[in-house]
């Protein structure tokens, strides 16, 4: 386990490399699920930045690229 400090554009938050882990699906739980009693849904790292999801690719990248920690689960 390792940690890292990324600093990133904050008018620019997109990654080069993020198409690399686009397509990776995971199984999320949004805010709006948990408040509405709904299961995790699963989803590609792509549709969940396009959804807001996850807030940016430079955060897609390093949520799709890394093994599973902390009770992440991935389809």
């Amino acid at each position: 386990m390792a940690e890292i400090e990324h600093f990133c554009d904050p008018r620019d938050k997109s990654h080069p490399k993020f198409a690399s882990v686009r397509d990776t699906v995971m199984k999320l739980y949004s805010a709006c699920n948990q408040m509405d009693g709904k299961s995790a849904e699963s989803m590609t790292i792509g549709e969940a930045v396009d959804k807001g999801l996850v807030a940016n690719e430079t955060l897609g990248y390093f949520h799709g690229q890394d093994p599973p920690v902390h009770g992440a689960v991935w389809e």
